[in-house]
């Protein structure tokens, strides 16, 4: 093999996919570029998705199937232990439900090739909306061009499979953090913008070489534990990284994360047990320095405002109940 025909490897977690996996799966066997593997690792599956994947790509030697060995169950156990087998120079992360164009590797090869000294370089994706209709994904520059102002924005710059890593840069700070079971994807490059010397490229004018399909999130009470349990893992992770990168400044900017959890306590409408737990988020956010103590009694003002007659109204009702 030629030095500058660096094998890649692609990593996708498996979790009861046997209706779709093989689109993922024909995405990649149908590169232009054709010196990689695929690694799918399981995560628990109760379908029969080993045996699909077995009958239809069993002959293909580059194709690997593995189960998740270790706890926690999680993507992103199962990413970490897709990376510790993976044979390649460069990683790429593909969830199961999304695809590869069949120029994405050979794209993402020429520029890493041509800049071996990156530690990861970016490509744009593209995401079929719910009319059907694939639709190119803008990076958002709501804070301008900073990705790390953007991901400390709980703003959606990249998704999963938009780099391609080095895989001893991957490594080098840690891989993914199995304890989140959100925001996986913030978390990690969140860490690797402010590691430091970190070298990366944006191909933003590159064409969209990935599909992403958008997953819908549940707005429930066990959604909303999954994220304030991340979040007490995220913010004060994030703050000890950007006083060690010295861009401490910027966690200001993880006030976006705070108004995602004000709008999930909106969707469980006032959830007793969320609201407790609300009080325990704004303290944190306070604490790091996100939000100010003026702000957090500004907040909890804004919440009372409206639970309160909530509260009455359902006193109301369930009186009302009792006469009938």
């Amino acid at each position: 093999m030629l030095p500058d025909q660096p094998k890649v490897s692609v990593v996708s977690p498996v979790f009861n996919r046997a209706d779709i996996v093989h689109k993922t799966i024909d995405s990649v066997i149908g590169q232009s570029y054709q010196n990689w593997e695929l690694l799918l690792v399981d995560d628990g599956s109760t379908d029969n998705v080993q045996e699909i994947i077995k009958n239809k790509y069993g002959n293909e030697p580059r194709i690997s199937f593995t189960r998740r060995n270790r706890e926690p169950k999680s993507a992103s156990s199962c990413r970490n232990i897709g990376a510790e087998n993976a044979k390649g120079d460069y990683l790429i992360f593909l969830d199961s439900d999304d695809w590869l164009e069949p120029f994405c590797l050979e794209q993402r090869v020429k520029v890493v090739v041509s800049n071996p000294d990156l530690d990861f370089a970016v490509f744009p994706f593209r995401f079929l909306n719910h009319h059907g209709e694939y639709v190119p994904n803008a990076f958002n520059f709501s804070h301008g061009t900073d990705p790390l102002i953007n991901f400390l924005s709980n703003k959606s710059y990249w998704a999963i499979m938009c780099p391609i890593w080095k895989k001893s840069f991957f490594f080098e700070i840690g891989g993914f953090n199995a304890k989140f079971s959100r925001y996986q994807d913030p978390e990690i490059h969140i860490r690797a913008l402010t590691h430091p010397g970190v070298n990366y490229k944006m191909c933003l004018d590159f064409q969209s070489d990935t599909i992403c399909i958008p997953s819908v999130k549940k707005q429930s009470f066990d959604f909303a534990l999954d994220i304030f349990q991340s979040l007490n893992l995220l913010i004060p992770q994030t703050h000890l990284s950007l006083e060690k990168a010295k861009k401490a400044d910027l966690i200001k900017y993880m006030n976006g994360y705070l108004s995602e959890w004000l709008r999930i306590l909106a969707h469980t409408n006032f959830n007793d047990g969320i609201l407790k737990k609300t009080n325990e988020i704004l303290i944190l956010f306070q604490k790091y320095g996100v939000i100010s103590k003026f702000m957090m009694t500004i907040h909890k003002s804004k919440i009372m405002m409206v639970v309160l007659p909530i509260k009455i109204l359902r006193k109301i009702y369930i009186q009302l109940l009792h006469l009938t």
